[in-house]
Formats: C-alpha cells, structure tokens, sequence
C-alpha cells in the first residue's frame, strides 16, 4: 500500500479517536456513529470521547471493542482537571485523533494532541455559529471565537475538514488556504430513509394521523433550531387547515419552554413533542412536509434524511444551499406569512407520489454505503504516499 510514515498501526489497525460524541442524537453525534457502524473493523478501531454521564448505545459500543472516555468538566470550567484527564486518554496510543467542533474557544485539545506526539490531528467543522456557549453569551462566545480564529495558523493541526464550505468559512476563515480545506459530506444510509408506503401507512395509523397534513421537524429543542419559530407559523396555519398536525422529533433545554408556547396557542392536541427516536427514519415516511428554520447550521443531516424520503422541504435561508440535492427544497428568509403561505401551497397540491431517490442521493455523494470509502481514504491519506492529498 505504499511507504508508511507516522502511524504506529498496532494489530494492523488504525486506531481513531473521536473527540466527543454526546448523549443528543445531535447531528455531530449521528455522523460518527453513522460511519462507526460501517467503517471496515479489520482496518480501523474508533473510540469515543465523550462529556455525557452516559450515553443509550454505551453497552452496544463497549461489547463492540471500543473504548468510551467519559471527562469530567469542560476546559472552560476546571482547565487542570480537564488537561489531566485528556493527557490520560491519549496515552492510550492512538494514530488519529479526530476533532468535530463548532467554533473556537482554544487550541487546548489540538496543543494537548502534539504534547503527546499523535501524528494526525484533524479538525472538523460541523457548524455555521456558536453551538455551545458554554455558560458564556453568545454574542461573548462568538468574539471568543472570531479572536481565537485570527490566530489560527496550519500548524494547529495537520487536517481541516468541514461539512460544508459554509462551516469552513465559520471555522477558518482566511486562516486556512483553501487547497487544504477538505469537504465531507454528511452521508446517510440512504435505504433507510428510502419512501415505503406500507411504512407510511402504518406509522400514521399507529399516531392517529391517517387523515392529517402532518408537518414535520427533526433536531434538539435548542436556540439553533429556532422552534418559536415554527410554533408561530403552525398557529397561523392551525385554523386554515383544521387537519394539519406538527410533529416535532427530539429533545434538549428549551423543550419545557416550546411546550407552553403550544399551551398557550391552545393547540396541545395538534402538535406532537415525540422525543428522541431510535428510528427517526420512520416519521419521515409518516410526514407531508419537513421543515428547517434553523438560525444557522453547517450542513444538516435532517435535510438530508428528508430528501431521501422525497419529502417537499422549507429550510431557512441561513442553512447552506449546498444541503439541496432534489429540486423539492425551498429557502426562505425567516418570514411567518411567507413560511405560511408556502405550506399552504404544499398541503394544495396533495400527497403526489414519492419516488425512490436512492441514485439522486448517491450520485450527490450522500449515500454512506460509497462514501465511507472516502472516509477510509482520507484516514490513510496521512499513512500512505500513495493518496494525494
């Protein structure tokens, strides 16, 4: 395979480190464990970083073979504590440590990484603005970070990766030259969210839905998804179309909050908070319409998963366009009437027929089944001479 230089490759395999996954079914996470599952194990080993007291697949991953790290605090609350404890973790001997983030706060993990001799630090930009504040403002978080990216030089690490040239933008800035810039697209198991009437049918059945216009989302109940948002709009909508229904999949802090936001539009039996989903695949078939006003993101594996299902879609126009792989996805500034009015539209011309989008998704490079070969390329390109970078 070419002349190997750097990594220690011990039992023949790769040894990976993923600096953190968390307990969210947050995108981050779910790109992970996404090619954790289908990466080659004969020729790669993953293990996890992780700030979660536990995580639900934590047995599954361990009776698996790897490794779950769980740290104790945040650098930004007991940095001492937290370089010990990272220092202990990468003694552990590992060829790659791959870092996913969302903004700058430090260069703390990436200095930690070199002090213990890692020969590939890859840094990998998820997101479009601050995602964690970690207990700052976000308007202070956000200065941390435009400081922090001005000293960012190609020394820091030895890859930058991204989902999106939007998130590379965010993260790099100018900082970085754009030949080293390498973009990876969020991938899904496409057959999974393939359009299945039986499925349809039988999941709107089970929710009591057979005869609603159900609008759907899918991402944590936190500021960057922008549910006030969509509760509004779904009011305005509520009264025109008596049958329509929102179904909001997932969890997180402002849950509580959106629950009394509905609860005081008197419209508790009209909207469903149905949680996390270990099979979130199935309420995409279930769904007429997906909807996405985020305030920012990097490149949303929730668009993803809906297209594949060939749902129509409103994303906002802060997600990037270089999510849209079918012509059934719209951006739109942040206006209730227009998002009204467009959903409208949607519900009038009926359910149509779905098609299987399974090569659209694949020739976009969104299918994991070929694109986790990418992935596995793009590990050894640091190994091997042969893969030019």
């Amino acid at each position: 395979m070419g002349e190997r230089h750097g990594y220690d490759m011990k039992d023949g395999k790769l040894r990976i480190l993923h600096f953190s996954i968390a307990n969210t079914k947050s995108g981050v996470t779910q790109y992970i464990m996404n090619h954790w599952r289908l990466i080659d194990r004969e020729k790669f080993h993953f293990d996890f970083a992780t700030f979660s007291k536990a995580l639900d697949d934590e047995e599954k991953i361990i009776r698996e073979g790897s490794k779950i790290y769980h740290i104790g605090t945040y650098a930004e609350v007991d940095e001492g504590q937290f370089c010990a404890e990272v220092r202990g973790i990468l003694k552990n001997g590992y060829d790659v440590v791959h870092l996913h983030t969302s903004n700058w706060s430090s260069f703390l993990l990436e200095h930690l990484a070199r002090e213990e001799n890692i020969p590939r630090i890859i840094v990998h930009s998820h997101n479009s603005d601050i995602h964690n504040s970690y207990g700052k403002s976000r308007e202070e978080a956000r200065k941390k970070h435009l400081l922090m990216r001005e000293r960012l030089s190609e020394d820091t690490a030895t890859d930058y990766w991204a989902c999106s040239w939007k998130a590379a933008d965010w993260l790099y800035g100018n900082r970085i030259p754009e030949e080293k810039i390498v973009i990876m697209k969020n991938a899904i198991d496409v057959d999974k969210f393939l359009f299945q009437l039986p499925l349809r049918e039988q999941m709107r059945r089970k929710w009591g839905l057979d005869d609603c216009f159900v609008i759907g989302h899918v991402g944590r109940f936190e500021y960057q998804k922008n549910h006030k948002f969509l509760i509004d709009v779904f009011a305005r909508l509520k009264d025109e179309i008596p049958e329509a229904r929102l179904a909001l999949i997932g969890d997180g802090s402002l849950r509580r909050d959106m629950e009394e936001t509905v609860s005081g539009y008197h419209m508790e039996d009209k909207v469903l908070f149905c949680g996390k989903q270990e099979e979130v695949e199935k309420w995409y078939q279930a769904m007429d319409a997906f909807v996405l006003p985020s305030h920012f993101e990097g490149l949303p594996l929730s668009l993803i998963e809906a297209q594949a299902a060939d749902l129509p879609c409103l994303a906002s126009e802060h997600v990037s366009k270089e999510v849209k792989v079918s012509c059934g996805i719209e951006f739109l500034g942040l206006d209730e009437e227009v998002w009204c009015a467009k959903l409208k539209k949607i519900y009038g011309q009926g359910n149509g027929t779905r098609q299987n989008r399974k090569q659209v998704m694949s020739d976009a490079g969104y299918d994991l089944k070929s694109e986790i070969k990418v992935l596995e390329k793009r590990y050894l390109a640091g190994a091997y001479k042969e893969w030019d970078k």
